[in-house]
Parts: C-alpha cells; structure tokens; sequence
C-alpha cells in the first residue's frame, strides 16, 4: 500500500469516526470518571475505579458503534497503576499479553469480528486481573455479547451481517472477573495457591 494511499485511508476514518461524548480528550463526563475512578482507588475500592473506567468506553460504544482509545489509556494507566499498589505487575502483563494476542490473531483471522478499540480495551482491562481469571473475563464477555446478538436477532432489532458493539461486554465481563477475584466466589478457584 502506497504511502498516500495510507494516508487518505486514515484520514478518512477519522474523519468518519463519531465521537458520542464531543472532543476526545476533553470530555467533560469521561473526565469526571476518571477522577471518580482515582478517587476510588484512594479510598482503597479497585472494583468501584475499574466499573467507573469502564462505563464511559461501553456507553460511547453503544450509542456510536466506537470507541476512543484515550478510554483504553486511561483504564491502562490506572491498572498500571493498581497493580504496582497491589505488587502484581507480572500478572497484570501475562493477563494483558494472553487476551491481545488471543483478540490479535482474531482480529487477523476474521477482519470484521473486532474493532482495533475493543482489542485495546480488552488488554487494558486485562491488565487489572490475575491470569487465573483471564478465562472468566473472556467466557463472559463473549457469551454475554452472543446472547445479547441472539435476543437482538429474534426481536428482529438486527439483521445476521451486523455486529454488535462489544465494548459493554468487555465492560461487564471485566467488572464481573475482577468481582469474581476480589469476592472469591465459589466458581472462581483459589488463586492464592499458586503464589
């Protein structure tokens, strides 16, 4: 591909792109969540901070089809963040390496499955977890976006060739993983073992 050829391409999409909450950056709302989130994580409430981090990106994929990647840098930097706080650097990097090279090969095996911003926004939520509940978050994003697609199809409110946005997914499937892991919930398996 031919280095202009590149450029209007690229051009063209963000010129395309639609962005829910106004400018990028400066989103008065998206703001707000972040400082919340912060504010979350000083009164020692991670589950509260990674819920506040993930609403705005699933609202603006919902309602436009996609996602900023500020979102995804915002929810990095504040799972970069936990984990230093919380001495689990190393898991929160297996955690974030296995879901974007699972979502990577995806995305190169199937061109239109997924967003480039889901993909960055799965491996930023992922940096918040322990690798043990990895598969948790990836079986309940997907099963949870696969039954939404399903009702959406039999109300006749999409047709088979349209996607879904996947971000509030990503977002409940995260929240519900972390949840699982801080909770210790009967399905999730101990973890502390393996330390």
């Amino acid at each position: 591909m031919e280095a202009d050829e590149w450029e209007r391409t690229a051009c063209g999409e963000i010129k395309r792109e639609k962005h829910f909450w106004g400018e990028k950056f400066v989103s008065p709302l998206g703001l707000c969540c972040f400082f919340l989130a912060a504010l979350a994580v000083f009164f020692r409430s991670p589950l509260v901070s990674l819920t506040l981090l993930l609403l705005p990106p699933a609202w603006e994929d919902w309602k436009t089809g996609y996602v900023s990647d500020y979102w995804s840098v915002f929810l990095a930097a504040a799972g970069l963040g936990h984990n230093v706080f919380y001495s689990r650097l190393t898991d929160g990097f297996i955690s974030c390496a296995f879901v974007l090279g699972l979502y990577g090969l995806l995305f190169l095996l199937a061109k239109h499955a997924m967003g480039a911003g889901d993909i960055f926004l799965s491996g930023a939520a992922a940096l918040w977890l322990v690798p043990v509940s990895v598969p948790l978050f990836l079986f309940l994003s997907a099963f949870s976006a696969a039954m939404a697609g399903m009702v959406f199809l039999f109300l006749g409110r999409m047709s088979r060739r349209e996607g879904i946005p996947f971000c509030p997914f990503i977002a409940l499937g995260g929240v519900a993983a972390y949840g699982a892991e801080v909770f210790q919930l009967p399905f999730f398996p101990s973890w502390h073992c393996f330390i």
